[in-house]
């Protein structure tokens, strides 16, 4: 889902661009008709950018969804999402002969943790114009955030991480991942 969601927020940005364009295009002509058109393009490109926000908040949260899926599963926990920033380091720790140390203010844990809070933003509390028309970058940082987070909470559990982590395509028309 969230490397569906990511594609569908850049197609977003790519026709807002295109709009943008076309709307400059239609300013250049001062014709009755290019107002007419202007107004359309306008139109079409506030619906535009409204999607792309709801496709990078989507993105947001199915990544988040796989970051603590994946969680759970290398520390064999399902309840180390409930409380995450408190249960994780420990489940880390009591997995791991050598006591591994998470700290969320470290890398790549503040980046997870960033997304973690805007995450929580998007869920739990009222949006404000930036988060309602959040730019497609958001949505390509929560996916190289995730993950970069799963390798590493795999890592030092000591357990390989999936595969599928690696699938960063989408194929066309069917969604999903070619994992």
């Amino acid at each position: 889902d969230a490397l569906f969601a990511r594609e569908q927020a850049r197609g977003r940005s790519t026709s807002a661009q295109r709009l943008d364009a076309q709307i400059a295009q239609a300013q250049a002509d001062n014709s009755e008709h290019a107002n007419k058109i202007g107004a359309r393009y306008r139109a079409e490109l506030s619906q535009t950018t409204w999607d792309q926000g709801a496709y990078v908040r989507w993105t947001v949260m199915s990544a988040w969804m796989v970051f603590e899926q994946c969680c759970a599963d290398a520390v064999e926990d399902p309840d180390v999402t409930f409380g995450i920033r408190k249960r994780l380091p420990t489940a880390i720790a009591h997995r791991t002969q050598q006591n591994a140390n998470l700290n969320w203010a470290d890398p790549p844990w503040q980046a997870v943790d960033d997304l973690r809070e805007e995450r929580n933003r998007y869920v739990h509390r009222a949006l404000v114009d930036a988060d309602l028309f959040a730019p497609v970058d958001a949505a390509e940082r929560a996916v190289v955030v995730v993950r970069s987070g799963v390798v590493e909470v795999y890592r030092m559990v000591g357990k390989p991480h999936p595969s599928w982590v690696e699938c960063d395509v989408v194929p066309p028309r069917l969604g999903g991942s070619m994992a």
